[in-house]
């Protein structure tokens, strides 16, 4: 898989998807940056700080924006966490 942005209407469109594509993300070639989900912060609960925290977790590099995410691509090998 290669990567993708995701911002404005994608982003309105995909917001239920948005947790499943930031865990590929490190997977990919590119990565994926998340833009314009501020959303993700006012539901239930703060869900751009639990993506991050979980992807940190597996040992992904991401950075964290107020209005989502940008997690580089190839920073978990197919096989396991670079640990």
């Amino acid at each position: 898989m290669k990567g993708c942005k995701i911002r404005g209407g994608d982003t309105a469109a995909l917001i239920d998807e948005i947790p499943i594509l930031a865990a590929i993300a490190p997977y990919t070639a590119e990565g994926i940056e998340i833009r314009d989900a501020g959303e993700l912060r006012v539901k239930e609960s703060d869900r751009i700080t639990s993506i991050v925290g979980n992807l940190r977790a597996m040992g992904a590099e991401v950075e964290e924006f107020p209005d989502g995410l940008r997690v580089p691509g190839g920073t978990i090998s197919a096989r396991g966490a670079n640990r």
